[in-house]
């Protein structure tokens, strides 16, 4: 049989390289494995869609403390509850009827509630108008004050103690040399 590639050294060397046994093996291991591999890949695929793995179990510093806070406070609504269910088997609440008042008892319960708050509530308005009315000057007021001598000003105090700002207080009673104050004999 004649030799085709006679002639032609490269398609001779390319057929040659690629019919050889070892390119042979290659490529059918390649393909059957190759398959093999996708398939796996495509199991392992499906698996972990269908059963997701579990996480890990580290747990960070945060979800430690917040899994702790919800434990105790399970713990404290658990014994709350408890407490609550001992103290309603101790003390049962009681249906109470509901109380109505009799007319005399309305009666003393409206002039206590409302009618004498109201009479003192006037007493107290008459009395401010009295003492603090607008027809009045500002003497009779001062006049007719309780503390008249605590609510007037700074200035006007001193006015009626008889010192002046400059002068200390005690310097009303130093008096030594001084021929002008009347000595009463």
């Amino acid at each position: 049989m004649p030799n085709p590639y006679s002639g032609n050294e490269k398609a001779a060397a390319f057929v040659n390289y690629y019919a050889s046994p070892h390119m042979v093996s290659s490529s059918v291991n390649r393909l059957y494995y190759g398959g093999v591999e996708r398939k796996k890949r495509a199991e392992a695929r499906a698996m972990k869609e269908a059963y997701p793995p579990t996480p890990s179990a580290r747990r960070s510093p945060a979800q430690l403390e917040a899994y702790l806070h919800n434990c105790v406070q399970g713990e404290l609504l658990r014994r709350q509850q408890h407490r609550a269910a001992l103290q309603q088997e101790l003390y049962p609440d009681t249906e109470e009827t509901p109380r109505y008042l009799s007319s005399k008892e309305m009666t003393h319960h409206i002039h206590h509630v409302y009618d004498e708050p109201l009479k003192v509530r006037r007493a107290r308005a008459e009395e401010l108008r009295r003492i603090f009315g607008t027809n009045k000057d500002a003497e009779e007021v001062k006049k007719e004050t309780v503390y008249q001598y605590q609510r007037l000003p700074a200035s006007s105090a001193r006015a009626f103690a008889g010192s002046s700002p400059r002068t200390p207080s005690s310097a009303q009673y130093n008096n030594r040399g001084n021929t002008e104050v009347d000595t009463v004999a």
